[in-house]
């Protein structure tokens, strides 16, 4: 989160983290919607009640709730708050967001091998669906090495089931991801997509680590990767999940030509 940034971004940024609505925010506070729109809006302060209202239903540690409602009540735009929501651009953040495990070993020895690191550099947005469900999306950046090194950028969507009563993030079932990606290697390219799953061991608050198996396919190259044009892509990675998004990813991407 960058140092000027308002309250209500950051309650903006908050509750997307958290995967709520404004209408969800205001229930679970005991206040209206307008009210958190309002307050997303800078067009108001909470009150010290509502602020503190707001630091049990944002998850705000204990120790640092005081704060909060400080920060939450301050009139100067340049107050800040040390638990962001978001903060991609601080590469104390990116760090800390990666997961701890490696990428998982696929027994492949061949070179069409790539081994990447990412982590998102945006907040997840979120739009609803039918049936109450909801489409996420996040973009996630990196390095790559392997048989290519450069830098990678993947956009990732996700359908999000509304989630049966008395149930929490530790019960989640597997769910689909898909992604377009892009490697860059000086001035070369490769583009294309993939689809599958993702299968999360989290506890009820949603923190833990998923596991993303999938396949797709190449779909656009320039001239030094022209033998790779329309080969297929297997991708096995890890992902560390905070409060149920997930943050960061290490894995791997092998590269088999289209039989």
């Amino acid at each position: 989160m960058a140092a000027n940034t308002s309250f209500g971004e950051w309650l903006r940024q908050r509750r997307h983290l958290l995967d709520m609505t404004q209408v969800q925010l205001a229930d679970l506070t005991g206040c209206s919607a307008v009210t958190i729109r309002k307050l997303e809006a800078n067009e108001r302060k909470p009150s010290v009640e509502m602020a503190e209202a707001l630091a049990v239903t944002l998850r705000i540690p204990e120790r640092e709730q005081m704060a909060f409602v400080q920060f939450a009540r301050s009139d100067d735009m340049e107050a800040t708050f040390r638990l962001p929501a978001w903060n991609p651009q601080e590469l104390t953040w990116r760090t800390s967001q990666l997961p701890t495990q490696t990428y998982p070993d696929t027994g492949d020895t061949s070179d069409n091998v790539l081994q990447y690191d990412l982590v998102a550099t945006e907040p997840p947005v979120y739009q609803n669906v039918t049936n109450g469900r909801q489409l996420v999306n996040l973009q996630a950046r990196g390095s790559v090495s392997g048989y290519i090194e450069g830098e990678m950028v993947v956009r990732l969507t996700q359908i999000i089931m509304p989630k049966p009563a008395g149930m929490d993030y530790s019960q989640a079932l597997p769910m689909q991801v898909g992604a377009i990606f892009k490697i860059r290697s000086g001035e070369e390219m490769i583009e294309g997509y993939y689809s599958g799953s993702i299968s999360t061991i989290l506890d009820a608050a949603g923190h833990g680590t998923g596991r993303v198996q999938a396949t797709g396919q190449i779909i656009s190259v320039t001239a030094d990767f022209a033998d790779l044009f329309l080969n297929y892509v297997f991708v096995t990675d890890v992902v560390k999940m905070v409060e149920g998004i997930g943050t960061g990813s290490k894995g791997t991407m092998q590269i088999k030509p289209a039989v």
